[in-house]
């Protein structure tokens, strides 16, 4: 295909696409569509669609200059393209991404579609950064090996911690007949998750917005024996909960379909020694995976997850303890949802902080999380 060819398509996908649908399952049926199109001429696309939504919302500029300038940025696109294309300055295609955002600001005027204030440790060169560059795939390791499996396969992976290995690029293991109970398919950011849950045994333990239930397995798979509830809005999301977990060997003793923005039962107040809540958010933390909700990031969103987010704190906050732990997660990147709602609640409840931390993994390739661990006063009950 021809270069502007590719551009045309680019632009095709870009008006026709709209939320909710994730722009990844909409951009992979267009591309099927297109059977003539092949790897390479998918892969060109592709860079185009998602500099474009990278880049966030640009008025000065055309939706072909967007994706020319979003593709350029995240330098995936060899040279020759962009010299074929005229676009100025592909010379300077191999700077790195900074270099190359300080050159684009100085041909183009460019807004940024963030101006909320970042987490305390991260810059907004940080974050450029994490948009813009290669995503890794990691994995968590449960058994040591999968690491021979993969050594036998003579497949490339890089060993990041002692537990979380990682690949340069989507790779279905299982098709490859990796042992699914061996390995768990999970961000680096989170897995340090694991380093804040500190059970003990016959704990009672509650994940209160579990989700997937990743943060469930990084607790069960400390093989201390606790007492586990799930809970979530999503009756399917639980079902599929159980079905997970069984497969990695656990059953849950309980799940529970709970709205945490309103009252919990009354028969739940102080039953739990810690609690797991990992609360809705923009995903700030993600968006380098999914482009789209960084474009359409409207102000509004963020205060309706902050809001419910100050609701399911102050609620779960009442099933804890004294002297029990509620670990507070998101995935973003963002000071209203990580530390100025710990202020608040801090401010509103009597509680000790114990720690808080961003788990910004962008050097690694991956993504970015904020933990806070709060402490309900009163006497710990000793086990």
């Amino acid at each position: 295909m021809f270069v502007q060819a590719y551009l045309q398509m680019a632009e095709s996908v870009i008006q026709a696409y709209s939320l909710p649908q994730p722009l990844h399952l909409f951009l992979k049926t267009f591309l099927k569509n297109n059977r003539q199109l092949g790897s390479r001429d998918r892969r060109y696309v592709r860079e185009l669609v998602y500099g474009f939504y990278r880049l966030g919302p640009q008025p000065e500029m055309s939706v072909r200059d967007a994706c020319l300038t979003g593709a350029f940025l995240s330098g995936r696109l060899p040279q020759l393209f962009f010299l074929k294309c005229g676009f100025n300055g592909f010379e300077l295609s191999e700077l790195d991404l900074l270099e190359k955002w300080k050159w684009i600001q100085t041909q183009q005027k460019m807004s940024w579609n963030l101006s909320h204030p970042y987490s305390e440790k991260i810059t907004n060169a940080q974050y450029q950064t994490y948009l813009f560059s290669p995503k890794k795939i990691f994995i968590r390791i449960r058994n040591t090996r999968i690491k021979e499996l993969l050594l036998r396969a003579e497949i490339e992976f890089k060993e990041e911690t002692k537990n979380c290995i990682s690949f340069a690029q989507h790779m279905d293991l299982e098709e490859l007949g990796m042992p699914p109970e061996d390995y768990v398919v999970q961000d680096i950011s989170s897995q340090q998750v694991q380093a804040f849950l500190n059970p003990k045994p016959a704990e009672k333990w509650w994940d209160c917005c579990a989700a997937s239930g990743g943060k469930s397995l990084l607790l069960l798979d400390q093989k201390v024996p606790v007492h586990l509830t799930v809970s979530d809005i999503r009756p399917q999301i639980l079902s599929n909960l159980r079905l997970r977990l069984k497969r990695y060997g656990f059953q849950i003793q309980e799940s529970i379909e709970l709205d945490l923005t309103a009252d919990i039962p009354a028969k739940m107040n102080e039953q739990f020694d810690q609690i797991i809540c990992d609360v809705p958010c923009s995903g700030s933390g993600t968006w380098s995976h999914s482009p789209e909700q960084f474009y359409f990031f409207d102000e509004k969103y963020l205060n309706n997850y902050v809001q419910r987010q100050a609701l399911i704190i102050r609620n779960v906050w009442k099933a804890l303890k004294p002297g029990g732990k509620l670990i507070y997660l998101t995935c973003s990147v963002l000071r209203a949802e990580n530390e100025m709602q710990i202020a608040q609640f801090r401010h509103e409840s009597e509680c000790e902080l114990e720690q808080q931390k961003e788990l910004f993994y962008q050097p690694y390739g991956g993504d970015g999380m904020f933990i806070a661990v709060l402490r309900k006063p009163g006497q710990e009950v000793l086990i």
